[in-house]
């Protein structure tokens, strides 16, 4: 199911609105644009769209720049709208393929809780790739919307001690603070804890060690 990617569009002229608001209108199920008058910054990372001063509009991102001239009948021009379809559709691809390939489970849910995105990542159980996300329990959005965080972690119950993993709830609100989704990703701990004990020198305890002084190491995290 195709949800829109939130996407920053730079422009100079007051002009330039008409076709921003048109493109914004014509091709809402792939993008909600977040209009920005002004040049695009050096430290602008990741992906935009701007409209420069010669009419030209440019889809930006890191592995990919597309160019289109922008005609003045746009909205009547047949084969630049033919064009521009396939050129959005191609970026639009082109930005998705990024959560695809994250391997462990990420998930959009709308404001409803209905599922909006699933990249049927690993969650802990072997046939997670395999099955759909299921609707999100009122539970968990109504606690989401109560908590001053909006932020929810839950401990995934594992079959053994090759992953350490937790379901983190994010609240997603727009600028003027109205609940618009969910998102959720799972998370290997174990892999963080071991760098952090690494690198910090520390070591985990069990709970009936905590009074006795010593530090001990912990085999879970030992070859």
């Amino acid at each position: 199911m195709l949800y829109p990617v939130k996407l920053k569009c730079y422009y100079f002229l007051e002009n330039d609105e008409i076709f921003l608001e048109w493109l914004q209108s014509s091709f809402s199920n792939l993008f909600d644009l977040i209009l920005i008058k002004g040049t695009v910054t050096n430290n602008q990372v990741g992906h935009y769209i701007s409209l420069n001063k010669n009419q030209q509009l440019l889809l930006y991102s890191a592995n990919q720049e597309i160019l289109l001239n922008i005609p003045e009948d746009f909205s009547d021009n047949a084969p630049f709208i033919l064009q521009l379809s396939q050129q959005l559709t191609q970026f639009y691809q082109v930005l998705n393929t990024y959560p695809d390939k994250h391997p462990m489970k990420l998930t959009f849910f709308d404001e409803n809780g209905q599922v909006v995105y699933d990249n049927k990542g690993f969650d802990g159980n072997f046939f997670s790739f395999n099955q759909e996300a299921q609707p999100l329990e009122d539970w968990i959005q109504e606690k989401l919307k109560n908590d001053t965080k909006h932020h929810l972690t839950l401990t995934v119950p594992s079959p053994s001690f090759d992953h350490i993993l937790i379901q983190d709830y994010r609240g997603l609100y727009d600028q003027d603070g109205n609940f618009f989704g969910t998102f959720s990703q799972v998370i290997d701990l174990k892999p963080l804890l071991e760098a952090y004990l690494e690198d910090s020198g520390q070591a985990l305890v069990g709970w009936s060690d905590t009074t006795s002084g010593a530090s001990i190491t912990n085999n879970l995290f030992e070859d």
